[in-house]
């Protein structure tokens, strides 16, 4: 995972991103190494060196940072291919260098360019320690396994919303058909990937490649994981080639619930949910539906969504008093959570914070603390709509985020947008409420 910073200006949206960013940062001037301005998302430090009129290879590399976060994959291809070209990088940066190289290869699906760039990653470990060697080699390994496949395509079908249920978690289920067979999978912001059990994966005729990884859930922890591939995906209107899928042994996908046990998949991960572009789920009475949005797209909202990677981050305020968090866009996720890091920073947001159980359930599992502090009030404001959410438990959540953004904060009004295009995430205010700008 990576940070951005101040660079060529792609429209009003680099522009935005970056003033917004230092906002949620605690600058530490310039003298910090970049390689580690990258790891720990130091945005000042990125801002300063991408703000550069040198075209060095420090210059393109936050300039390649920002642009991942930004989403702009071409951008950042090119700004960081440019950084390794000039020769003037040291082995800890060329490394950062390398390391988001493939990390962008892989989340756009060129994944044989993604496998050279892990290696070139790895080859530099020796030099400068082996503190992310780990998490670069399951980057190889996953990027490894789809080597060979084609990206995946995208042909649009039709303009008609889609209707959405819940299940025994509280999650949001939609219509999905995988190789032409119809199944209810959770729409999930919070997986990279889409994912499946092995039992799944035989039911539908997915692809099974032959190599084999690991992957990370917040509810699960390191699990065993293969890798298949579905020919067809029809989902809100596209018709999707060529889908990634990770598969997971079908116990790692299964919690109990209050009556049997529940599944947690399919799930549709943020590879097919990025492609789709701009879209919105809203709620009219006790109906749900997904609308995807079509032609030019115009939106006056600053920009407070970010893509480290696979993960979508959102910048947003808390309460009254200035507070500003970024938290993970989980909507797999039943709850919103704080992490320990967002107490650490804005201790008065544990005003009145008691002791408890919580149980948080998401499309990993489901997390349970017998004495997790707990923050009785919190507000938070999500582009032009505000969330006053109670019994908020904190629990650690993804690096560098400083809490998780659930189901309880994103349906708090009629509904939400997600939009790839211009970066921006927003809860629609309930009828009649006022905006919370």
């Amino acid at each position: 995972m990576t940070n951005r910073a101040k660079a060529e200006r792609h429209g009003c949206l680099a522009t935005t991103v970056c003033l917004t960013l230092a906002a949620f940062a605690h600058a530490e001037g310039s003298t910090r190494d970049l390689a580690a301005a990258i790891r720990d998302w130091d945005m000042p430090v990125l801002q300063s060196v991408a703000g550069q009129r040198s075209h060095g290879g420090q210059t393109a590399l936050a300039r390649g940072v920002l642009s991942e976060f930004e989403g702009d994959d071409a951008a950042a291809i090119r700004q960081l291919s440019e950084s390794l070209l000039s020769g003037h990088l040291d082995d800890p940066d060329k490394q950062a260098a390398f390391t988001e190289l493939g990390t962008v290869y892989l989340r756009d699906q060129q994944y044989s360019l993604a496998v050279s760039a892990f290696e070139s990653a790895l080859k530099l470990s020796n030099k400068v320690g082996a503190e992310e060697t780990e998490q670069i080699s399951r980057a190889l390994a996953n990027a490894g396994a789809f080597s060979g496949i084609p990206r995946m395509t995208k042909t649009v079908m039709n303009h008609d919303p889609i209707p959405l249920t819940r299940d025994a978690m509280d999650l949001p289920r939609a219509e999905v058909k995988i190789n032409g067979n119809q199944v209810d999978a959770i729409v999930d912001t919070g997986a990279s990937n889409s994912v499946v059990s092995v039992s799944t994966a035989k039911l539908l005729n997915l692809r099974m490649l032959r190599a084999k990884g690991s992957v990370t859930s917040a509810g699960i922890g390191r699990v065993p994981a293969q890798f298949g591939v579905a020919d067809t995906l029809r989902f809100a209107g596209h018709e999707f080639r060529n889908v990634p899928f990770i598969v997971l042994a079908d116990e790692a996908l299964t919690v109990p619930v209050e009556v049997g046990v529940a599944k947690l998949e399919p799930i549709i991960g943020v590879s097919v949910l990025r492609l789709l572009g701009r879209f919105e789920i809203s709620r009219d009475g006790g109906k749900e539906r997904l609308q995807v949005a079509f032609g030019e797209l115009n939106s006056d909202m600053p920009a407070n969504l970010i893509l480290a990677g696979t993960l979508p981050v959102v910048l947003l305020g808390a309460n009254a008093d200035g507070t500003q968090l970024r938290m993970a866009l989980d909507t797999g996720a039943n709850r919103t959570s704080l992490a320990p890091v967002a107490i650490a920073k804005h201790p008065q947001l544990t005003a009145g914070a008691t002791l408890g159980k919580t149980s948080m359930a998401g499309a990993g599992g489901i997390a349970a603390n017998n004495s997790a502090t707990i923050v009785p009030q919190i507000s938070l404001r999500i582009g032009t709509g505000t969330s006053q959410l109670s019994h908020v438990p904190v629990s650690p959540g993804p690096d560098n985020c400083e809490g998780t953004l659930g189901q309880d904060a994103l349906r708090f009004g009629r509904g939400y947008v997600i939009d790839f295009v211009h970066m921006t995430v927003n809860v629609l205010p309930a009828v009649g409420a006022r905006s919370g700008r």
